[in-house]
């Protein structure tokens, strides 16, 4: 950092003397930015504050949050997530303020990258379930809006379902046909339960 002091303007040339010159080093504190923002990487409650934080981050438009402003000091949490992994999270304010959170993807680009928000009533939360980096922002509505407040996050496992597609189709094995006529009903009936059900995957096999 450099500080400079000028000489006065031309037409004040003629004046000099001494002067007191007040300087303020101002820290971040953690999570002030998605730059030093506060990790999560594992599930629990993390209590914390935006008081004595600034506004740095806001949307602008109303698709985030549902609204088109979250203008109070906020904090910043880093979360990453894997294959088939999604996290929940949820602000409670400590008293009635009224909160916002919401997930973003670049700090410098908040309309365009958020893919979670709420602002729709205390407590707030999110749900966000794609593999990526994120940045999920604890805020407020207006700018005299800072609380402390409990983070409530969860972190859960996205595995696909049995039948979900061909690759954990569930195997049934259909008894050959043939016994006698209720026999061959039944196991009809089953073969028209199966077709339909696995018609769209196109991997069902009739032999």
């Amino acid at each position: 950092m450099i500080i400079m002091v000028t000489q006065s303007p031309t037409w004040l040339d003629a004046q000099s003397g001494n002067y007191i010159l007040n300087i303020s080093v101002w820290t971040p504190l953690p999570g002030e930015f998605c730059g030093n923002a506060l990790p999560i990487e594992t599930s629990g409650d993390y209590i914390g504050t935006t008081v004595d934080k600034v506004n740095d981050y806001a949307p602008s438009e109303s698709d985030c949050t549902g609204y088109s402003q979250a203008a109070g000091p906020d904090t910043a949490y880093a979360i990453s997530l894997g294959e088939n992994e999604y996290f929940y999270a949820e602000v409670t304010p400590d008293d009635s303020s009224d909160a916002a959170i919401y997930v973003v993807t670049d700090c410098n680009d908040i309309d365009t990258t958020c893919v979670a928000g709420s602002d729709s009533g205390n407590p707030e939360n999110v749900l966000v379930g794609e593999p990526g980096d994120y940045f999920l922002i604890v805020d407020g509505y207006s700018s005299t809006v800072a609380y402390p407040y409990t983070l409530t996050v969860q972190f859960g496992s996205l595995e696909p379902m049995p039948n979900n597609d061909c690759t954990t189709a569930t195997e049934i094995v259909i008894d050959e046909l043939g016994e006698n006529r209720a026999s061959r009903r039944t196991n009809h009936q089953h073969h028209r339960l199966l077709h339909v059900r696995y018609w769209g995957l196109q991997c069902f096999d009739s032999g």
